[in-house]
């Protein structure tokens, strides 16, 4: 009892003296942050950086700590869940929680782990150590030694620490709780157990939390299972040290040398010892692209402690969450590094490892471990790669290219199709840098207009290209429109799960031509196709070429439905996708072509060579690479103003042959559009242009000049035009006789970038009735008549004047 030292008389107070622990217990708790809390007074026992608590040492750790005192935006919250990678602190973040609470407090709280065994070691080595370290905590103990114990701890407020384990449910059914923390959730006997821990804190509505800490398992264990039911999940955004962008850090954007590069088996493992050895893996900024290393990467994950609520942002706003989930992958960490994360996943990519790629899922990224959609293997597909006799093996009736647009890079694919749509994917390959620049549009104008070998010794072109638009929309929209002609396109993705794979008609625009596609759609018919096993309609033939990353990136999603119940597909963390897009991309783009098949069996480019116009070509003969822009002689414009799209082929000639080296192809274009790009492509040259082409455009049109007198406007005033155009017969017997005249002399020849001449001296052919040409393949013929107007002009089949005196009959 306390001493009275003096009771005055009519004094309303008395003077009493207390013990040392009654004045300690009678010390209300301190109204500040658990964080705060923790940097006063934790002691950090087991851990590589032992020694007081420093917030700066984990800065991610500061919002979740705070986030359990149940104030602001989680003054409803009851349930703190944590997915988080190993070795990220976050256990310690937990018992600065337990330690706030403990703090001059009287309840209950509880402590469960997987095992028996391991709750003892903790208690013992960690939780009991740890407040014996505290100073704050260490006068609050009991004096009765019996007290504390390895599964209980009374202390001298009242407050008791109970321990449980998933294998019993006794240990978990215990008391009320005010405070109930669940570790390693995913590694319990069995998921009734956190059910029953969890009610615990039922009956403090007003201060009772649960938390629950785990890093992944499988997919749909009970770590995903809180994460999944929880009101708000949140996300650490860091800023970046150099543009100070705030953003989630996803191993997308990891980097290190030669990422990408395919590897032969066996060399994954000193491939990622260099990484390791060398640090050099890094981080890359999603805004500016700046590279971050560890050092870095600590600044940026400290700088963001300043925005949202410590750092995490809610990726849908909620008023008043019930549960909280923290997504806390292990490159949040400033105990991780880049390189070690990096050179894990590397190892995991060999080969026959599935135990290495699911430990680094669980541990690195936090994320719960799929193999693929319905049963799909990476590892499976991978084995199935095929040695090809060419680029193009037989079957392979056409090509696409897909293409996806990144903000550093772009990815693209060529895959070969057959009847059916059996499928053989060709080439896969990045162009670093970003599309605005020139050079990465000359690579990819290389890239996608390079012949292909065909086993039949055929070389093949693009016959459609589709360029995903998300990023750099406005180029994207710019460079596809100037190369429609050439069967290059844009594509955006429709939002709408319902949309079939062509989401509607080509949207035109002043500025850009665009197809919708239905993502989910494309998905559904990629993940059905990949679960067949054998050669036939549907079926993905792979090369030798792609390495194990391609097929990771294929198996990259998996199926999730919305609230509404409808199916979408979710990335798994950590995985990029690109793989699943360039397929979409590509089927997009065969879908587009709507090739017929039958036609293109009988002959490669798809013509019945029973109706060829232009009979006398052939690629061997009048192909030719090695042409080019000539200093010597001026460059012939050729021509045609009344078709879509409008193709002029640039060509030279020395009075004897004639040699076509580049062409312009713009759809819905006007002349000035056409003699504007003439301009921008060879306004240089000395010898300048000569003008041959349609009479047509001699006609001055109600609206203003004639198109003649518009390209004389821009410069071109050597034009070589008559009032009446030849027959259209004799401009392609003309040619005809320029690609090979009777005495098999071939007078012609031209460059695969005239794409549009080259698949018209293939693949035109006349009509049924052979009255004209068939004209329905969209662009075909215009490339050959603006040819023929200037060969019809310079070499023209003369017709022979019959001499009287020579006849033959009488």
């Amino acid at each position: 009892m306390p001493q009275i030292e003096e009771i005055k008389q009519d004094s309303l107070f008395v003077t009493c003296e207390w013990f040392p622990s009654e004045r300690r217990l009678l010390i209300p708790p301190e109204e500040i942050s658990t964080s705060e809390w923790a940097e006063r007074h934790r002691y950090v026992v087991k851990s590589t950086k032992p020694g007081p608590w420093r917030n700066i040492n984990n800065p991610a750790l500061v919002g979740i700590m705070n986030a359990a005192d149940r104030r602001g935006p989680f003054r409803r919250m009851r349930a703190l869940v944590v997915q988080k990678g190993v070795q990220t602190g976050v256990t310690d973040c937990a018992h600065n929680i337990l330690f706030r609470r403990m703090d001059g407090r009287s309840h209950n709280a509880m402590v469960v782990m997987e095992s028996e065994r391991k709750i003892r070691r903790v208690f013992k080595q960690r939780i009991i150590t740890g407040i014996q370290r505290s100073g704050r905590l260490s006068a609050q103990l009991s004096a009765n030694p019996d007290d504390t114990t390895n599964y209980s701890i009374i202390m001298a407020s009242g407050f008791c620490l109970n321990a449980g384990w998933g294998g019993s449910q006794s240990a978990v059914a215990s008391d009320p709780c005010e405070t109930v923390i669940l570790d390693e959730v995913d590694k319990y006997d069995t998921p009734m157990n956190i059910e029953e821990a969890k009610d615990r804190i039922t009956t403090y509505s007003e201060t009772g939390l649960a938390m629950i800490f785990s890093t992944p398992g499988l997919d749909g264990g009970p770590i995903t299972a809180e994460m999944a039911s929880c009101d708000a999940v949140f996300d650490y955004h860091a800023a970046c040290p150099d543009c100070g962008h705030l953003q989630p850090m996803i191993f997308d954007n990891f980097w290190w040398p030669d990422k990408g590069a395919p590897l032969k088996p066996g060399a994954w493992k000193k491939f990622a010892n260099r990484i390791q050895r060398e640090k050099s893996a890094r981080y890359a900024c999603g805004a500016c692209g700046s590279l971050w290393d560890d050092y870095a990467r600590d600044r940026a994950v400290l700088a963001g402690l300043a925005h949202n609520f410590h750092g995490w942002r809610m990726r849908e706003d909620v008023d008043g969450p019930v549960s909280a989930g923290f997504y806390f992958p292990s490159w949040l960490s400033p105990f991780k590094s880049l390189s070690d994360i990096s050179g894990r996943w590397l190892r995991a990519q060999e080969p026959g490892h599935p135990d290495k790629l699911r430990a680094w899922y669980n541990n690195e990224a936090a994320e719960p471990f799929t193999e693929g959609e319905a049963g799909i293997n990476a590892a499976e597909i991978y084995d199935r790669r095929e040695a090809y006799a060419a680029e193009a093996p037989q079957g392979v009736l056409l090509l696409t290219i897909g293409g996806d647009v990144q903000r550093n890079r772009v990815e693209l694919e060529v895959k070969g199709w057959g009847p059916a749509e059996e499928s053989w994917g060709i080439e896969h390959k990045i162009i670093q840098g970003a599309f605005v620049e020139e050079k990465v549009q000359d690579a990819l104008d290389d890239f996608i207009f390079k012949p292909r070998r065909h086993e039949s010794g055929a070389l093949m072109q693009i016959a459609r290209a589709a360029l995903d638009s998300g990023y750099y929309t406005s180029q994207v929209y710019a460079y596809c429109k100037a190369r429609e002609g050439r069967g290059v396109y844009a594509v955006k993705g429709s939002s709408d799960t319902r949309a079939d794979i062509l989401d509607g008609r080509l949207a035109r625009r002043k500025d850009a031509v665009f197809q919708k596609i239905g993502v989910t759609a494309c998905k559904d018919i990629l993940f059905g196709r990949l679960a067949l096993t054998a050669p036939g309609p549907g079926f993905m033939h792979f090369p030798l070429s792609y390495d194990m990353e391609y097929f990771h990136q294929l198996t990259a999603e998996r199926i999730s439905k919305s609230k509404s119940g409808r199916r979408l597909y979710e990335r798994i963390s950590g995985r990029p996708n690109e793989a699943i897009d360039l397929n979409n991309y590509n089927l997009a783009a065969l879908r587009m072509y709507n090739p017929d098949w039958e036609a293109l069996r009988r002959g490669m480019g798809g013509a019945d060579k029973t109706r060829l116009i232009y009979k006398n070509h052939g690629r061997h003969k009048h192909l030719d690479e090695a042409i080019t822009l000539k200093p010597e002689y001026p460059i012939v414009l050729c021509c045609d103003f009344n078709r879509n799209p409008l193709v002029w082929p640039l060509c030279q000639t020395d009075g004897q042959k004639v040699w076509c080296f580049d062409e312009i192809n713009i759809r819905n274009a006007t002349t000035m559009d056409m003699g504007m790009e003439a301009l921008r492509r060879h306004g240089g040259h000395k010898k300048g242009f000569i003008v041959y082409g349609s009479a047509s455009g001699t006609l001055r049109s109600p609206a203003g000049k004639s198109e003649y007198a518009i390209l004389k406007d821009l410069g071109f005033f050597r034009q070589a035009v008559k009032l009446t155009n030849p027959l259209p017969s004799d401009r392609i017997n003309a040619v005809n006789n320029m690609l090979e005249n009777m005495a098999g002399l071939s007078r012609l020849s031209y460059n695969s970038n005239c794409a549009m001449l080259k698949k018209d001296f293939e693949q035109a052919i006349w009509l049924e009735d052979m009255s004209e040409m068939d004209r329905t393949d969209y662009g075909r013929g215009n490339a050959a008549d603006a040819l023929g107007f200037f060969i019809a002009y310079e070499w023209p089949l003369r017709a022979a004047n019959p001499d009287p005196a020579k006849r033959f009959y009488k």
